[in-house]
């Protein structure tokens, strides 16, 4: 009998059938970015591009400034390998200059407040700049201390009072903006080293505009910076045409933008996220961008979504799951909602369900769009739309996108739904990283056909419809008592199949003298939830011991309920802190009782001092009725 070909994802591409004939035909752009979003703009110089405060900036008022600024670039030296620094919230002065050095060709480094001091230094001292463009709000002691160490010899300030329109300064009405104008700042040294973005702009009105430098391919354009989950933050440059592929492989997708519409942008543009998909590619679709700087204040941002029609957002998950829940939101009307994307983040069974009927419930005819990617891929690699959207999955490929699962052990392309790294293709990956030539060439192949592909780092499968499954990272694990890798993202997966849990992480814990490590989770519950949190134990502990009943060690030691997850300085989980946690983690005994531990990392687990409970039935000791808490109950059990 002949052998019958196995048939694999990357060579049948299924999920092109989503997409417009013709639509995986690449063509990306041979222009610069600043030429590209100024062809496609150029016959609606008229069009508001942005709008933050009242403000409504044209393309026209866009591109004057672009020039401005080109030429200031150029005086300042901001030439080739010298880049620009920029430490900014998504604001109009970062999309400014970026298009001023694309034009130029020039680069700048999009850096974030949240990196430590040292970071910060290292950052200033290897990008060969001299000039820092700094919102004035992040000016605090430690990066005052990097500058003053630095090899920056220019400090241009853009502060946010400046950011108001000049009749809300002097009406004294700014009421919505209080929580920025009142904050705190660390006073600006007044010296020729610290110019006020004003100044800047006007010393550049009396500067010659020269023409755009030609265009170089793959020339660098901007570094970003990973969100340093694991390690500090690695450098990552982009070229003109990570922006232009990505622009240009939405054109084709099929997907509705339309000119005009309104897109509000609530991601920092020091992710590449929020740079290129919030910021680059709605002004190279011709839709007018709505900006605010306070994206962590809910009740701020919620109040647009409750005045204005916003057609475009992308979130990350918990994040608009926060800001539905406004109360200024309770009454509407969602029914102009085009894609409103979540990512960057898992997405649990409950709050996909909690959101769509949100959405439904507000009159919208399109449900939660997702998707995927990394700041190595130009930030978007997966989508759903119209045509392909499940529950399960992240969606499918962009067009030009190809992603394929890998055994990492054999480096052999795995079929549908068998489970692997994921490996992506795309004309939107980065140059390198910056000052790490082994790093870069670690993580891309290049197959036999001279494809190349990046290693994602996240394990997943494909399914049978082209549908891509993201489980989690390929480094999440711990080793089990006969040395096997217990993934903590299976663990977590099984914890979100009950809908009341929103959040969740597990961790692992060195016990025994790190003799051994045992998995714990933390959950989050939904605050709909009006039952009782032993209850949610209990079904955990019984699903996960369903779930590993061939592997016992991945069901969790014990569990612990918390209200929100610390979040650490790059804007992720602070893991580190939850390993910190010793104490106070629930561990049923059976289905009715269960008691509090101690994890000392000097030796065997034992019953949590605070409590020595051994196990109390529920019916013994029963909780408020109003809504279940585990501290209620511990409060009630123990003397101190």
């Amino acid at each position: 009998m002949e052998e019958r070909t196995r048939n694999f994802p990357s060579e049948e591409r299924i999920w092109m059938q989503y997409y417009p004939e013709g639509a995986d035909r690449k063509d990306v752009p041979q222009c610069t970015i600043y030429q590209y979003i100024y062809d496609k703009n150029k016959d609606h110089m008229n069009q508001v591009a942005l709008e933050l405060w009242g403000q409504k900036i044209t393309y026209r008022d866009l591109f004057r400034n672009v020039d401005i600024c080109a030429e200031m670039l150029l005086k300042y030296g901001i030439v080739e390998d010298n880049n620009a620094l920029v430490c900014m919230p998504a604001i109009p002065q970062v999309i400014e200059l970026l298009l001023a050095a694309s034009k130029m060709g020039s680069q700048i480094d999009d850096i974030a407040p949240t990196f430590s001091k040292e970071h910060l230094l290292q950052v200033m001292n290897e990008c060969h700049s001299k000039v820092l463009f700094l919102f004035e709000d992040f000016y605090d002691e430690r990066i005052a201390e990097a500058i003053e160490k630095s090899t920056i010899e220019k400090v241009v300030l853009i502060s946010s009072t400046n950011l108001l329109p000049i009749g809300i300064k002097q009406m004294k009405v700014a009421k919505d903006f209080i929580d920025i104008l009142k904050k705190k700042k660390l006073p600006i040294p007044k010296n020729d080293k610290f110019v006020a973005w004003n100044d800047f702009m006007k010393e550049g009105k009396n500067l010659e505009i020269h023409k755009a430098a030609p265009y170089k391919e793959n020339r660098d354009l901007v570094t970003v910076y990973s969100s340093g989950t694991t390690e500090e933050p690695k450098g990552i440059v982009h070229s003109n045409e990570a922006f232009t592929a990505m622009i240009r492989q939405h054109e084709v997708s099929g997907m509705r933008f339309n000119r005009g519409n309104l897109f509000f942008s609530a991601i920092p543009t020091w992710f590449m996220t929020g740079l290129c998909n919030c910021m680059v590619l709605p002004l190279g679709l011709g839709v007018t961008i709505l900006l605010d700087p306070r994206i962590e204040n809910n009740e701020a941002i919620a109040k647009y979504f409750a005045i204005r029609d916003i057609h475009y957002t992308i979130f990350p998950t918990t994040r608009l799951m926060a800001m539905f829940k406004s109360k200024q939101l309770k009454d509407v009307d969602f029914s102009s909602i085009i894609y409103y994307v979540v990512g960057g983040e898992p997405l649990p069974i409950g709050t996909d369900k909690w959101c769509s009927r949100f959405l439904e419930a507000h009159r919208s005819e399109m449900p939660m769009q997702k998707g995927y990617g990394r700041t190595e891929d130009g930030a978007c690699l997966t989508v759903t739309n119209e045509n392909f959207n499940t529950a399960d999955s992240v969606g499918i490929p962009l067009p030009w996108v190809n992603m394929k699962v890998v055994n990492i052990e054999t480096m052999e392309e795995q079929g549908y739904n068998e489970r692997g790294i994921l490996f992506a293709s795309t004309p939107c990956r980065m140059r390198r990283y910056k000052n790490n030539p082994e790093k870069t060439k670690a993580n891309f192949v290049t197959d036999e056909k001279g494809v190349v592909w990046g290693n994602t780092g996240d394990v997943g499968f494909i399914d049978e419809k082209g549908g891509i499954h993201v489980l989690g990272r390929s480094i999440d694990y711990i080793l089990g008592p006969k040395n096997e890798k217990i993934y903590l993202f299976d663990i977590e997966n099984v914890l979100f199949q009950n809908e009341a849990v929103v959040q969740c992480e597990v961790v692992g814990l060195q016990i025994e003298n790190g003799a051994r490590e045992v998995p714990v989770a933390f959950v989050v519950l939904s605050e709909e939830y009006v039952g009782q949190e032993e209850d949610i134990l209990f079904d955990l502990d019984r699903r996960c011991r369903e779930a590993f009943k061939n592997h016992p060690a991945s069901v969790p030691y014990g569990f612990k309920f918390k209200t929100e997850f610390v979040r650490a300085k790059a804007g992720k989980r602070d893991i580190e802190a939850l390993k910190g946690e010793r104490t106070g983690y629930a561990k049923p005994i059976d289905e009715k009782a269960y008691s509090y531990i101690a994890l000392p990392q000097d030796g065997s687990p034992i019953l949590d001092l605070e409590s020595m409970q051994k196990g109390v039935h529920l019916s013994e000791a029963p909780i408020a009725p109003e809504k279940g808490k585990i501290l209620k109950l511990v409060q009630k059990l123990i003397t101190i």
